[in-house]
């Protein structure tokens, strides 16, 4: 029985990442990679950022990045983890499970990139950073995609209380999905949190 519930997580994993790819722009042009803070701020000595493991992980991947831009984004990935005190191999998860840590993925809904924002929620947080927002594309700069999507991420896990299930459900379906299902005594469903352990399992822990 758990073998064929981890075959169905695995098939629809696939399914999901598939219809990513078909989804994302053909030719989706040159860009430039947005300057982020968390790429130059300094960092008491003490202070670990493990950016090769972000690096390495997102070589793995068809990342649709130049091997000039993969160090960048993996230490704007590491820096933003230790800051907003995130588990960087979560972060590595969700990128893979929202992606397939492919940067111009575009999901049937609208989420755009790495770590699939919706537009009005990526306008929404850049707002709140404080950061520029010319347009929905830009969520295919990674560097900008990745800092909301930790900041989102964040968000979600102080408003339920440090709740992974929760706030990953949330980062999948909504907050307000799991608010109604939290006040009417709903049990929220497991799929999309078994999906990010799959993936942790599988495709980011195996790497160390």
């Amino acid at each position: 029985m758990r073998g064929f519930a981890f075959t169905s997580v695995a098939l629809s994993t696939l399914a999901t990442l598939t219809s990513l790819w078909l989804a994302a722009p053909a030719n989706p042009g040159p860009r430039v990679l947005l300057t982020s803070d968390d790429a130059t701020r300094p960092l008491p000595r003490s202070a670990a950022i493990p950016s090769d493991a972000a690096a390495d992980f997102l070589r793995t991947q068809h990342s649709g990045l130049s091997d000039t831009e993969i160090p960048v984004v993996a230490e704007v990935i590491a820096r933003g983890a230790t800051r907003l005190d995130l588990d960087l191999d979560l972060v590595l998860a969700l990128i893979f499970v929202e992606s397939a840590g492919y940067t111009f993925a575009v999901s049937p809904v609208g989420a755009r990139g790495l770590m699939q924002i919706m537009p009005p929620t990526g306008e929404e947080l850049a707002r709140r950073m404080g950061r520029s927002w010319p347009g929905p594309d830009a969520l295919f700069d990674p560097v900008l995609n990745v800092e909301l999507g930790m900041a989102y991420l964040r968000q979600l896990l102080d408003r339920y209380d440090g709740n992974l299930e929760r706030a990953l459900t949330a980062y999948n379906a909504g907050p307000g999905f799991v608010d109604r299902r939290l006040a009417r005594g709903i049990a929220l469903p497991d799929r999309y949190a078994r999906l990010v352990r799959v993936a942790l399992d599988q495709h980011v822990a195996p790497r160390s």
